[in-house]
């Protein structure tokens, strides 16, 4: 694991439907303000599927 620290409900992903794919659009770290990786609030909700492809060129 990269970040041990970092909580499972510590991240948040919001998507959108596009034609008939769904398109990762943010990706949300919950951090205190000193740096320190906490739970997201349990209004933030993520609206992915379960499984979601991530395409990018390099």
């Amino acid at each position: 694991k990269l970040n041990p620290s970092l909580p499972q409900n510590g991240i948040r992903f919001t998507c959108q439907l596009s034609r008939s794919d769904v398109v990762l659009t943010e990706v949300k770290v919950c951090y205190t303000v000193n740096g320190q990786y906490k739970q997201c609030s349990n209004h933030v909700v993520s609206n992915c599927p379960s499984e979601i492809t991530i395409k990018g060129s390099y």
